[in-house]
């Protein structure tokens, strides 16, 4: 059993450190939590229960493999709910009585609810406190006699989340569960420390401004030579659509959707229309939570667009933080016009067969 847990440990572990191999010249792609989400995952490690035996004891173990599932829900990206199913090991004593050397195994399960706080430290690390209460079930096999007891006990984590990529994440976590047990089976305080991994549904990749997107900002340049070509007489010029949305000071929540009726109505009327989505911020706060910030903006323009019918294919995602300001950010009256997403539907040019196709649907 305990190769079982040191496997899915050792697995962990490979998939960290080999995506720690990658280049870092490549293209970063954006790690962060998505708001609304769901995420599963398994973790194993090692469980200690403090003050497991009797003073008189001649032998206590405490210590032991413990492993578990969890599933949670990404509400916002700072708050989440998490659910959790954990074996929690054993514990082993050994009491002289009536002359002899009798053992007693002391085994703990439990069903976890906790609400977890998560603050990002980087592009791709972030720590998290949790707070919540476990319904444990333990059993304490003797000698002569097996008793077995429920109950309930508050508990209290902290741990690190390194995001190998959108939807992957491990995790390494503490945990204390106070007062686990009672009179009748035995109790003693637990500290738990595992190492996890789970996966985030509904993640997409984003691009971040480091060296390589530089040139991505090109893309508008491509889009305005584009736009000045001339169709040939067999074709017709659609012309580039640009827009831009305001956010409020650190939200990422859209607060009229009105506006994007145009960008919709461009993407509906032409199927092999794309749109480029740039998210920003204003230079306060730290550097990488505002390149998160500018993603999570990008990504709630992306969502919408995707509940509306557009398909994901179609739309290409920019996290650029607070760089290439539009407006002075040491001016508080002007700094809400650097709190943007920039969407822009490149030039198309559609031949008659698409036009006449496209007139039929209509």
């Amino acid at each position: 059993m305990f190769d079982r847990y040191l496997c899915i440990i050792l697995s962990s572990l490979s998939v960290l450190m080999l995506t720690s191999a990658v280049k870092a010249e490549e293209i970063m792609t954006s790690s962060t939590t998505t708001d609304n989400s769901i995420y599963i995952g398994a973790k194993a490690g090692w469980m200690h229960y403090q003050n497991a035996c009797e003073d008189w004891n001649t032998a206590c173990d405490g210590n032991d493999t413990a492993y578990g599932f969890y599933t949670g829900y990404q509400f916002t990206q700072h708050f989440a709910l998490e659910a959790a199913y954990l074996d929690l090991g054993q514990a082993v004593a050994t009491y002289p009585q009536t002359g002899l050397e009798e053992t007693y195994v002391g085994a703990m399960t439990s069903w976890e609810l906790a609400a977890l706080g998560r603050f990002s430290l980087s592009e791709n690390w972030d720590i998290f406190a949790k707070l919540g209460t476990v319904a444990w079930q333990g059993e304490n096999q003797g000698p002569y006699s097996t008793r077995s007891d429920s109950g309930w006990a508050p508990m209290a984590g902290l741990g690190f989340e390194y995001h190998w990529s959108p939807a992957w994440t491990v995790r390494a976590e503490y945990q204390y569960i106070n007062q686990l047990g009672s009179e009748q089976i035995g109790g003693s305080n637990g500290h738990l420390t595992t190492l996890g991994v789970h996966y985030r549904f509904g993640q997409r990749a984003v691009v971040y401004n480091s060296a390589k997107t530089v040139n991505v900002a090109d893309s508008s340049k491509t889009a305005a030579v584009a736009s000045v070509l001339p169709a040939s007489p067999s074709e017709t010029q659609i012309e580039p659509l640009k827009k831009v949305i305001l956010f409020t000071f650190d939200s990422s929540a859209l607060r009229n959707e009105n506006e994007l009726e145009e960008v919709l109505t461009q993407l509906h009327k032409y199927p092999n229309a794309t749109i480029l989505i740039k998210g920003y911020t204003d230079s306060i706060g730290a550097h990488d939570y505002n390149q998160k910030l500018s993603m999570s903006r990008a990504l709630t323009i992306s969502d919408y667009l995707i509940k509306k019918g557009v398909q994901q294919h179609r739309i290409k995602l920019i996290a650029l933080g607070e760089s290439s300001p539009v407006s002075p950010n040491n001016e508080p009256l002007k700094r809400y016009l650097n709190r943007r997403v920039e969407l822009e539907i490149p030039a198309l040019v559609i031949s008659e067969t698409d036009k006449t196709n496209q007139d039929i649907t209509e």
